[in-house]
Formats: structure tokens, C-alpha cells, sequence
């Protein structure tokens, strides 16, 4: 009986939205301010090239989404020599703390394997690896944690060093193993290469609602009041002290969840008497000073010099061996300018309750490009901050005061349409 020639088929055609000559459209949903990229990603090593296509021509690493698939072509420089050809997805979670008792662990949230040649399975027909060989891997929604399911993280890393250091790095790879014949005049022997490159898991998730498109934030809580939150506190004194405290209202937005470019907008309220706000802002204050002021520390810093700081920030949770760490930091420092009228008027009686308010809105720096997420034993979540301190902490009679309001960072922002990609969770 004759043996049928091993089939093989060439590359997967990469998806274009666009029609070609002889095709046409049956259905099409728009996706507003999101195209397919068309680029190359080409990566070249000694023996063999993989060119990854759909990737936009400025990406650092090869990008993909939730459930996407990675597909592509592996070109080989030197097929005869060629013996077997596997190439692997993975993903891994390394964990580490060095608070207490230290320790580390290292999760597999990804591992999937093709065989794309090997001499072992081939015939008569085609016994020399294709110099050309097409692959395809997808990437899954979910891995097993601890014996429960969560979603894929995205491409992570957050790294605290010192005494009590916390590391943790959420990483995906292609990884590819080539096992070659080597031939000289004394014989022959097998040799194996692997290739690492790295990919950058973004799932996507989309705002559910519009930012307020007003001038004025608090002309939006008048016109549109279930659209804002209103958070209350009280900025306290210290025992003895001959000040009063001071009512604190900070107005947000009441959707909770933002894009990583959203610029959110809030408005202050303190009211309290003309000592007291003075004992908080004094004549020379630049926050009495009437044009927008961004903040005047560097992201990440812990120094800060104004009185009154609206903040994004970013805690990360991780437990090791049932021992838990955490760290803060600073995606986003909020622009501020006062609202009329100032405090600029000192014949006015000390103990006369007025109130002043702000506007302004604050945004994350171009570094926060993950949102946040769970996984269990790692816990990355998003807040903005209200910061009132007096100028002189420790002689002044008022206690510092901070107003914590938890949100949800994604990736794209809200787009007027009701239809939603598949990929916009």
C-alpha cells in the first residue's frame, strides 16, 4: 500500500478590516478609535527568524489581547540540519517579599506547546524540515490558582527594594527549542537551542461611562447630581489647640472606573474659620493663586510641598506562605486652581466661617500602562487620594487629613456606541 506524502499547508493570511479584491463585507461592527495594526514584528537569531504579524510598528514587544492567538512563521536558516522544532507560550507569576520570614513563589499561569517539525514523525516523502514553518498558540482567559480560576493577568512588574522589598512580575514568552544534527569528519551528535522572546499581555476593558463634559464641576453636581460622589470628612485639631477643625468636601465622579488616559476631574470644598484655613493655607500659599497648578514633586516622590494634593494611586498586595506584604505608589498628581473668591482679605473678622474651593482634574503619567487586577496572592488595586497637610506638620495645631477613594483602572476609555467589542470586558 503506498504512503500518502505528509500534508502541509502554508502561513494563516493575516486578517486585514479592510476588503480585498474580491471580497466584501457581510456584517461589520465599527470599533470607534481602534484599527488593526498591519506592521511586523520580526525577531532574528542565529539559526532560525520568527516574524509575528498584526503588530503596530512602535511596539517594543509583540502585543496581544484577551484570548488572542499568536500566530506567525518561523523562517530556519539552515532546515537539513534540523531534527526537531518545538515552540512553547508561557506565562509565570514570581512572587517575593522580604518582610519577615522572606520567601518567594513562582506560579505558571501559561503553558502551551506546538510541535511544529520533527524528523521523527515525518516519512519518506519529507524527511528535511520546511525552511518556512507557520504556527499558531492562543493565549487562554483564565488559570488555576490555589485550585480556583482567575482571569489572565496582564504583563506586570512592580519592584520595591530595601529592607522589606517586594517583587512581583507577571511575564509571558514564546519559547523556542530547535534540536539540531551536528556533523564533522570524526561523526556526528545532537545539539539543542532555545530562544526566548517576550510578549506583552494587555487585556482589554473599556469605561462604561462618559466623563462630565463641563467647564465646571460644580455646575455639573447641580444640573447632574447622580453623576457625582460626594466624599465628607473633617480635617481634626490637636488636644488644647485654640483652632477649629475643617470640613473637607471632596466631589468626584460616581463611576468608578476610569481609563489609564482619563483625565478626572474633582472639585474641593473646605469651610471652616478664617484661622484655621489660614493655619492650612497662609497669604503666600500658591494654591490662592488663581491659574492651574500642577504638582510640584516628581511621580513617586515622597516629598510634598503643597498643602493640598489630589493623588492616583497604587497599591500592590502579595502573599507568600501565607505571610502579606504591601506597597504604595504614585501613578498620577492632580492639577489644582482655586476657585473665587480667595482668602485675600485680613481685615476679615478670624473667626468668621467661610469656605473656599477648588477644581481640578488629575490623570496617570504615561509610566502606569496596566490597570489593576487579582489573582489571588497577588492583589493590584487603584485609588485617588485627597491630601490636606498644614505647612508646618509638626508644630501646627491641625492634623493631617486624607480622603481614599478606591477606583478601577482600564485600559480604553468610554466611546459613544452601544455595541461593545468582543474583546472590551
Amino acid at each position: 500500500m503506498a504512503v500518502l506524502p505528509e500534508y502541509t499547508f502554508s502561513s494563516i493570511p493575516s486578517y486585514s478590516p479592510i476588503p480585498r479584491h474580491g471580497e466584501e463585507r457581510i456584517e461589520y461592527t465599527p470599533r470607534p478609535e481602534a484599527t488593526v495594526p498591519e506592521g511586523n514584528f520580526i525577531k532574528a537569531w542565529k539559526h532560525a527568524t520568527l516574524i509575528l504579524p498584526n503588530q503596530g510598528e512602535t511596539n517594543r514587544l509583540p502585543t496581544y489581547g484577551q484570548n488572542s492567538v499568536v500566530s506567525g512563521e518561523l523562517h530556519l536558516s539552515t532546515p537539513k540540519d534540523v531534527l526537531r522544532i518545538v515552540l512553547k507560550l508561557e506565562g509565570r507569576m514570581y512572587l517575593s517579599i522580604a518582610e519577615g520570614p522572606s520567601g518567594s513563589t513562582t506560579s505558571n499561569t501559561v503553558s502551551s506547546k506546538t510541535i511544529l517539525w520533527s524528523q521523527e514523525g515525518s516519512n519518506s516523502f519529507l524527511n528535511t524540515c520546511p525552511t518556512v514553518l507557520p504556527f499558531c498558540l492562543q493565549f487562554p482567559s483564565t488559570f488555576s490558582n490555589d485550585g480556583r480560576l482567575y482571569k489572565l493577568p496582564p504583563s506586570f512588574e512592580a519592584s520595591f527594594l530595601g529592607i522589606s522589598a517586594l517583587i512581583a512580575q507577571c511575564t509571558y514568552c514564546l519559547r523556542l527549542s530547535i534540536t539540531m544534527r551536528r556533523r564533522t569528519r570524526l561523526g556526528s551528535w545532537k545539539t539543542s537551542k532555545s530562544y526566548t522572546l517576550f510578549l506583552d499581555y494587555r487585556p482589554r476593558a473599556r469605561a462604561r461611562h462618559r466623563l462630565s463634559s463641563r467647564d465646571s464641576v460644580f455646575a455639573g453636581v447641580k444640573t447632574e447630581p447622580a453623576d457625582w460622589l460626594q466624599l465628607i470628612s473633617t480635617m481634626g485639631v490637636r488636644s488644647n489647640s485654640k483652632v477649629e477643625s475643617i470640613d473637607c468636601h471632596f466631589v468626584l465622579p460616581s463611576a468608578s472606573t476610569f481609563a489609564l488616559t482619563d483625565a478626572v476631574p474633582f472639585h474641593i470644598q473646605l469651610h471652616g474659620s478664617l484661622t484655621s484655613l489660614r493655619e492650612l493655607l497662609p497669604p503666600a500659599c500658591p494654591l490662592l493663586v488663581p491659574q492651574p497648578l500642577f504638582g510640584s514633586r516628581p511621580i513617586g516622590s515622597s516629598t510634598r510641598t503643597l498643602p493640598i494634593q489630589v493623588l492616583i494611586t497604587r497599591q500592590v498586595v502579595v502573599e507568600v506562605n501565607e505571610r502579606r506584604s504591601l506597597k504604595n505608589t504614585i501613578l498620577g498628581v492632580g492639577r489644582i486652581w482655586p476657585l473665587p473668591p480667595p482668602i485675600t482679605r485680613p481685615e476679615d473678622d478670624p473667626l468668621a466661617e467661610i469656605s473656599v474651593g477648588w477644581e481640578g482634574q488629575v490623570q496617570c503619567g504615561s509610566g502606569a500602562i496596566a490597570p489593576g487586577f487579582s489573582t489571588g496572592n497577588l492583589l493590584v488595586k487603584d485609588y485617588i487620594m485627597l491630601i490636606l497637610t498644614p505647612p508646618n506638620s509638626r508644630t501646627s495645631p491641625l492634623r493631617e487629613l486624607q480622603i481614599v477613594h478606591p477606583i478601577r483602572l482600564v485600559t480604553d476609555p468610554w466611546v459613544d456606541t452601544d455595541t461593545l467589542h468582543p474583546q472590551d470586558t
